[in-house]
């Protein structure tokens, strides 16, 4: 090519190397004459003299040559020392300027840190994936507010919903409301900062305070060991050590803070401070509470909080019934029908059976009751009986259910009894034994002994031997005679059992009276299951035309007097004519 003289000019750029001449290198498509001294194919960027410009800007290394580097897409020539596949972003002279913001880390390329999604370089110290907010040089801005602790990033704190940088430093989940140190954080709302148990809504009800709810009840301390800080609220539990006080636990006093011990509503009247009185005057008794509804007693307990002793008698809804029994007026006139009703199986045939009783006649209904129609008549009815007090028990102790029935307003001067199991037709020729007063009339009138003497009958075990006791109920018994009129102060005649022969109520064990007219005592004798936790069933009686009704509790332990001397509880009501009722277990 340097050729002079005779020689034509050729096209070798060294004659004196036989490895150099045009097209020897890789690069050189179109003829060119290069050197390459590293042979990686790229001829010399810095050749001169007959040599023709190549693209190898290091013609001293193999390793670099347009496009070695990954990120050399085009055909770039630059260096790549920490081999990431980045070409270094300060790159001088013949290099190529690359985006590798740190050519001596591989750890450090653009989209290295997990933020990095437009390719940024970023340094990420802490490794949380977050490049650091105060990055200088060639190194791109990150969203890290401390590159040196990767528990803080963008959305670290719960509360970051939208990615702010927090510091949360009592992992309460919400971030310190004045961040005093870096100027990288965001403020949070966390009202003090290193108390876990401190924050926004921590009382959950009282979400909109940021305060501490010690007992869990969800209500906010009222004061706060800090609460003079600005943004620490107070809230409105009195109480924040015991879980049962906080406001509103009384629903009927919704705006104490108090607690409700029985949940009936109400608050002790001597709560002690800081919780609020109330006005139960029995907090540790559910049916105790102002406005309970009951009965005024003489003995009895103050449930309705006014002063003044009653018995509890709570409302009850009646389900709907499976059965219905009804008079028919041809049949049973004007009889007052289910004026008594009692329960047993008294035939044995495992089916409880019912008495309807009315004022003049009785019907003994057998189950089951699925049998029964509507009309009494229709229903199967295995007797009618001219009477209206009857009892069901086991009045001879043989385990056999008997059947006990009055003679009041029937034509015979006797209350009568069948053992069971009962079979056959009623007639007081069959009964097992009878009831009376020795024969003889009351003489006192104006009905005497005969019709109106024995007007309710009960068997129940009032004396506790596990035996059962005949009871007869006596309205219209005279206590004294005026002028031949019958001054009806009524009684009650306790016969202590078992029973199984004639007896007659002038040997009673225990008779009880009124005292003056119109008392009528006696209506509706009823043993009770044990009310006075004595273990004994106690006695209950009623009035008809009197005001009062007495319960005995423990009977054997009473002598025979007037029920205004002997009656353990005594009910008093402003009407007259008083019937009593039992269930079971109450």
């Amino acid at each position: 090519k340097g050729a002079t003289g005779l020689y034509d000019v050729g096209t070798d750029c060294n004659d004196a190397d036989n490895t150099e001449f045009p097209g020897a290198v890789t690069e050189a498509t179109g003829g060119e004459c290069m050197t390459d001294a590293d042979s990686d194919g790229y001829g010399d960027k810095g050749a001169t003299g007959l040599y023709d410009v190549g693209t190898d800007c290091n013609d001293a290394d193999n390793t670099e040559f347009p496009g070695a580097v990954t990120e050399a897409t085009g055909g770039e020539c630059m260096t790549d020392a920490d081999g990431d596949g980045f070409g270094d972003k300060g790159a001088t002279g013949l290099y190529d300027v690359g985006t590798d913001c740190n050519d001596a880390d591989n750890t450090e390329f653009p989209g290295a840190v997990t933020e990095a999604t437009g390719g940024e370089c970023m340094t990420d110290a802490d490794g949380d994936g977050y490049g650091d907010m105060g990055a200088t040089g060639l190194y791109d801005v990150g969203t890290d507010c401390n590159d040196g602790d990767n528990s803080e990033f963008p959305g670290a704190v719960a509360e970051a919903t939208a990615g702010e940088c927090m510091n949360d430093r009592d992992g309460d989940g919400f971030g310190d409301d004045s961040p005093s140190w870096g100027s990288f954080y965001d403020a949070g709302t966390d009202c003090l900062e290193g108390f876990a148990d401190t924050y926004p809504g921590a009382a959950i009800m009282e979400p909109e305070k940021c305060t501490r709810d010690s007992d869990g009840d969800g209500w906010g301390v009222i004061r706060h060991e800090y609460y003079y800080l600005p943004n620490l609220d107070a809230g409105t539990d009195c109480d924040d050590t015991d879980s049962a006080v906080y406001p509103g636990a009384a629903t009927e006093e919704p705006s104490l803070c108090t607690a409700d011990a029985d949940g009936d509503g109400y608050a002790a009247d001597d709560a002690v401070s800081p919780a609020e009185a109330g006005t139960d005057c029995d907090d540790t008794n559910s049916g105790v509470y102002p406005g309970a509804p009951g009965l005024e007693v003489s003995g009895g307990d103050d449930i309705d909080c006014d002063g003044d002793d009653y018995i509890n008698y709570p409302d009850e809804e009646l389900a709907d019934w499976d059965a219905e029994l009804l008079g028919t007026p041809s049949a049973t006139g004007n009889h007052y029908l289910g004026r008594f009703l009692e329960v047993a199986d008294w035939n044995n045939d495992g089916q409880d059976d019912v008495y309807v009783g009315g004022q003049s006649m009785g019907y003994i209904v057998e189950g089951p009751v699925s049998s029964w129609g509507s009309d009494i008549q229709a229903a199967p009815t295995s007797h009618a009986l001219n009477t209206q007090g009857a009892g069901f028990g086991d009045i001879d102790n043989d385990g056999d259910i008997d059947f006990l029935l009055t003679g009041w307003l029937s034509t015979d001067d006797r209350g009568a009894a069948w053992l069971g199991p009962v079979t056959g037709a009623l007639t007081l020729g069959s009964a097992d034994f009878v009831w009376d007063r020795g024969g003889q009339p009351d003489p006192c009138g104006p009905y005497g002994f005969g019709r109106y003497y024995d007007e309710d009958v009960q068997a129940g075990d009032v004396d506790g031997d596990g035996k059962a006791d005949l009871i007869v109920g006596s309205t219209t018994h005279n206590g004294v005679c005026n002028g031949g009129s019958g001054v009806m102060w009524g009684a009650v005649y306790v016969t202590y059992g078992p029973i199984s022969s004639d007896v007659s109520m002038d040997d009673a064990d225990l008779i009880l009276t009124g005292t003056s007219y119109p008392d009528s005592f006696g209506r509706y004798p009823h043993v009770l299951e044990d009310m006075d936790g004595d273990g004994i069933d106690d006695l209950v009686t009623s009035s008809h035309r009197g005001y009062d009704t007495h319960v005995l509790f423990d009977v054997a332990s009473h002598s025979s007097g007037t029920f205004v001397s002997e009656a353990d509880l005594i009910l008093s009501a402003s009407l007259s004519d008083q019937t009593v009722a039992t269930s079971a277990g109450d």
